[in-house]
């Protein structure tokens, strides 16, 4: 039996496991060679899915279009017996802040689920309305502007208050009006030099 595999065995597979052929016969022969090929076919599978879909990337498409492209490179290697690998390939082309939401999906959520659940996580991580609310902040900045604007206006009084007192110590007093040097003279000059004529 354990012969009668090995010769049946193609030249590709043989060279995956030329250690277990070659080593001395035993007990348990049939089972180490069956468990060293399902090894070590799959990890060479998954390798080689691997090759196929690296350099995919999200960019501004949807999660789920991600997915029909990676599908579409593995073609008929897309199996069931893929899918788990498949989605972890998938869950890396992620953002981190997905994959955490992701994360608390049930085990049982197919890969299509998670795709689906994708397109509408993105949504709302889209929308302009999932930022925080700015109006405390706007109502802090606003604040902040009318107390500087207040000590502004209070150094301008300040300023323009030792200014005003030093004008007004300047001014020179208003001057007097200058009284006639003789008070008891009430006439005008004419009549000072032609008083016997003055009419």
């Amino acid at each position: 039996m354990y012969d009668y595999v090995v010769g049946s065995l193609s030249p590709d597979i043989a060279t995956k496991v030329p250690d277990i052929i070659l080593k001395t016969q035993h007990v348990d022969q049939y089972d180490t060679l069956k468990a060293a090929l399902i090894e070590r076919t799959a990890a060479s599978e998954r390798h080689h899915l691997q090759q196929l879909v690296t350099g995919e990337e999200l960019g501004d498409g949807k999660p789920s279009q991600l997915l029909r492209q990676m599908e579409q490179l593995l073609g008929d290697q897309a199996a069931a017996n893929t899918q788990p690998f498949l989605k972890e390939l998938f869950l890396q082309c992620l953002l981190s802040n997905v994959r955490m939401v992701l994360a608390f999906t049930p085990a049982t959520a197919t890969i299509q689920d998670l795709a689906v659940l994708t397109d509408k996580v993105m949504e709302v991580l889209e929308q302009p309305n999932s930022s925080p609310p700015v109006i405390n902040t706007v109502n802090s900045k606003l604040a902040t502007e009318l107390a500087q604007l207040k000590q502004e206006l209070t150094q301008l009084k300040l300023s323009l208050r030792p200014q005003k007192k030093s004008f007004s110590c300047s001014r020179s007093p208003p001057r007097q009006p200058q009284k006639n040097a003789n008070p008891q003279c009430s006439f005008c000059w004419y009549h000072q030099y032609f008083s016997k004529d003055a009419k």
